[in-house]
């Protein structure tokens, strides 16, 4: 091989490895969001897409931190179904723990 070609392959080579940091970077980034930053940007995101009915911004509040401390998976089983609406009337029904709940919403939504 030539001194030429040696050169180019080690800067294609250096280019690809600076690419893949970024994308590394880039992903830890993400990964590494505290829990409760994590559930407010996602939560932010879905909020435009769900409305306004409180019955359901609480049980996309009760859904989005069960499934971020991996309480619930991708597929929702039966026991799961009921642990979400036991939580969720839970909160609905003491007035303090609502108001707390749509608050979390509000701010995000502003």
């Amino acid at each position: 091989m030539t001194d030429k070609k040696v050169r180019e392959l080690e800067t294609q080579k250096q280019k690809r490895f600076s690419l893949l940091k970024k994308k590394e970077a880039a992903k830890a980034k993400n990964t590494f969001l505290s829990p409760h930053k994590r559930f407010q940007e996602i939560l932010k995101n879905i909020l435009p897409h769900i409305g306004t009915d409180e019955e359901k911004v609480i049980q996309a509040e009760v859904l989005l931190a069960l499934k971020l401390e991996g309480i619930v998976g991708e597929n929702l089983t039966k026991s799961d179904t009921k642990l979400i609406r036991i939580i969720k009337e839970t909160i609905l029904v003491d007035a303090n723990k609502k108001e707390e709940a749509l608050l979390v919403a509000e701010r995000l939504r502003r």
